[in-house]
């Protein structure tokens, strides 16, 4: 079946794919509905459609279910899927004229516009949670008044065409006599327009799908306006948010998707773009034209078909006292950051990736005053070209890296930012970073109190040191704990975990640890999600909580831990196949690392547990590994299916004995070059003799 509405208030349009018999027989098609489908008795059949659609009429209002069977005669299947539930209600009509206040309230939802509404100057509409606005034509709703619009996430207010309409006109507002106020709601098939009055939108949603819509998502024009925390889902050709000739405006944490431009202020002041995203726009992320004294901050711009930020100069004049910080820009085929005309621009702690170019400073209008620029502490990565300068413009470019070429300027750095993972878009840093203290010393600290960074995220130096140190993600089958991971307290000081958050890369799936949690110095604590298997099976294990109501993907995942603010404390992206080890995959081993110390990012840090079923709550096996360059010979790999292979450091060995995990000789050999035979070894724990020096190694099947 396709997809049915939630609410309808007369005809019911049904749709369904049609259905062909491979005899040739004629196929027809009953649909059964009812306000109660445990009661045969009340179900009711329309019989013998020959057509893939009908229109169900002059229902009484109540919850229905619905099924759709086709038939040949003899063979019945029955069309089912999540979208056969649906509400018939009474509705209410607006009033074309809405001259005194008004309240609209859930009970009297769905509202029916047949007509364009106006509120009137003077007059305030209220409309509560749970109510939809259904527009029954190409009209405007235009406010003139005032307007409170207060949904709630679960029972968002809904403006949105009526059935059978594809869009309506417009959400108008001009020169409102009062605020307008909106919250949890949501707009579909319409441009919302906004002049000369005060506006607040939070928590919106703006849906846009037909193509036929061309205009802006909201427009705003002399207005004192604010969006936060909102959606704009465009149809390629829309643009987002843009706002004229405005003091003070603000776009904060806003998602726009496929948008033309997403975000764009033109001859406006004092105003704030911020922690945004725009996910491929059709053309520019973010664009400022003849703009003064404006904050871009802690936005990400992906993929856009222009550039990611351009600044500057369209027809309204240079923009001056440009602040742009802790941006990430991604993927333009054009510039990360384009800069015209006579702007005056200060980019700080930004990360330009895998752009045409990352800054492109030119005139496209010429004028007498030069692009001027200052960039320090900025990320360089994967740009074909990193800076581009037509000659009348200015650039003073410091305390940056580049991994392409030694930018000029002052203290940069030619270098690998080492992001956590770029192939994901992690771009924090690791800990081994040489952006870490790196930025410019004259600006203002880190929020952890240690020198800038270079790069839009900080390292976060003061962090408790809570280590995930060591990972099952899928048990043998003989010996099935369930899942867990162990973390270490690495500090130096007790750790309160009361209130941390354990998370697998699926944002829903959260385990919060008990109050009153203490993780010692240089102690463990096992997060399981099966207390029961895991008490079962490692009695003499007491440190360990649960349960957390989620499992960890066998076929890779990744693990993270928050503290109770919010605050990411370490994370890990294991893997199932090499470099990972695969003895951690069912093979009755875990993944342990080698070292606290070590960055757990990478997997070279870590190994399958040389104990079976690994050492929860405990000191890893492998910890400070005895395979180390002082000794007198490495083992490889290891673990290892068939052959090892053994590094001599130019000793001269005659014997190699093979002990188990008991002290028995299992093998004794003096063939090992250029490899040992252990294809005939059961799995397990097993250790090299060579002289007086012991090396373990893990067989697995």
């Amino acid at each position: 079946m396709q997809k049915m509405e939630k609410v309808y208030i007369n005809e019911i349009p049904i749709s369904w794919n049609s259905t062909y018999c491979l005899s040739g027989e004629n196929v027809s098609y009953k649909i059964y509905y009812s306000l109660d489908p445990w009661n045969s008795e009340k179900i009711k059949v329309i019989e013998d459609i020959q057509d893939t659609s009908y229109i169900l009429k002059n229902l009484t209002p109540g919850k229905y279910y619905l099924r759709v069977e086709a038939s040949n005669g003899g063979f019945t299947q029955t069309a089912t899927d999540k979208y056969n539930r649906f509400e018939v209600r009474e509705s209410t009509e607006l009033p074309c004229q809405i001259n005194t206040n008004m309240v609209l309230t859930e009970e009297g939802s769905p509202y029916i516009a047949n007509c364009a509404i106006v509120v009137n100057p003077g007059v305030k509409l209220e409309i509560l949670e749970g109510v939809e606005i259904w527009i029954n034509g190409f009209y405007n709703f235009e406010v003139r008044g005032e307007i409170d619009v207060r949904g709630t996430v679960e029972k968002p207010v809904i403006f949105k065409p009526a059935i059978g309409v594809n869009k309506f006109r417009e959400f108008y507002m001009s020169k409102p006599t009062g605020n307008c106020y909106f919250q949890n709601v949501e707009f579909h098939n319409c441009n919302i327009k906004a002049y000369e009055g005060k506006y607040d939108f939070n928590k919106v949603k703006i849906v846009i799908n037909d193509t036929s819509i061309k205009d802006d998502a909201i427009y705003a024009e002399k207005a004192d306006f604010k969006i936060t925390n909102s959606l704009i889902i465009g149809n390629d050709t829309t643009e987002g948010v843009i706002v004229f000739y405005s003091n003070s405006p603000m776009i904060d944490s806003c998602t726009a998707i496929h948008t033309a431009d997403a975000f764009q202020y033109v001859a406006c002041e004092n105003g704030v773009i911020s922690n945004n995203i725009a996910i491929e726009p059709q053309d520019e992320g973010i664009d400022l034209n003849g703009c003064t004294n404006i904050l871009i901050k802690g936005n990400v711009i992906i993929n856009p078909s222009d550039n990611c930020v351009s600044i500057g100069d369209d027809s309204f004049g240079p923009s001056k006292n440009i602040k742009v910080l802790n941006n990430i820009v991604k993927g333009s085929n054009k510039s990360g950051f384009e800069l015209k005309s006579g702007s005056t621009i200060y980019l700080q702690n930004n990360d330009i990736i895998d752009c045409e170019v990352g800054i492109h400073e030119y005139e496209k209008i010429k004028t007498d005053e030069k692009v001027n620029v200052t960039a320090v502490n900025n990320i360089f990565y994967n740009n074909n070209l990193d800076i581009f300068l037509e000659d009348s413009s200015q650039l003073i470019l410091n305390y940056s890296i580049s991994n392409k070429s030694l930018l000029d300027g002052e203290n940069n750095i030619f270098g690998d930012p080492l992001f956590i993972d770029y192939e994901k878009d992690n771009y924090n840093l690791r800990k081994n970073s040489p952006c870490i203290d790196a930025g410019d010393p004259a600006i203002e600290f880190d929020p952890d109190g240690t020198r800038a960074d270079i790069g839009a995220y900080y390292f976060n130096q003061n962090i408790p040191r809570i280590v995930i140190n060591e990972i099952n993600y899928n048990s043998a089958d003989d010996f099935d704990t369930g899942d867990w991971i162990e973390l270490y307290n690495n500090d130096l000081n007790d750790i309160d975990l009361s209130g941390w958050l354990f998370r697998d890369n699926d944002k829903t799936h959260i385990f919060k640890i008990p109050d009153g949690t203490i993780l010692k110095r240089g102690e463990y604590l096992v997060i399981c999600n099966d207390k029961n298997s895991f008490k079962n099976l490692f009695p003499n294990v007491t440190n360990y909580i649960g349960d957390f109501d989620f499992g960890l993907s066998g076929s890779g995942d990744e693990v993270r831990i928050y503290d109770s603010t919010g605050l990411l404390i370490d994370s890990v992206a294991y893997g199932v196949t090499a470099p990972w080890s695969e003895a951690a995959d069912g093979q009755g081993m875990t993944l342990e690392l080698i070292s606290p110390d070590l960055d757990n990012t990478l997997p070279e840090s870590w190994k399958a547990s040389y104990k079976l079923h690994g050492s929860p709550g405990q000191a890893n096996s492998v910890l400070n590994d005895v395979n180390k360059d002082t000794h007198l010979f490495k083992v490889f790999p290891n673990p290892a299916r068939d052959k090892i292979f053994i590094d001599f450091n130019n000793e001269k060995i005659s014997i190699i004995e093979i002990f188990d995990v008991n002290g028995k000789i299992v093998a004794i050999t003096d063939k090992f070059f250029p490899y040992i035979d252990i294809s005939k070894l059961p799995s397990g724990i097993y250790y090299l003799k060579i002289g007086n020096t012991l090396v373990g190694f893990v067989k697995y099947e």
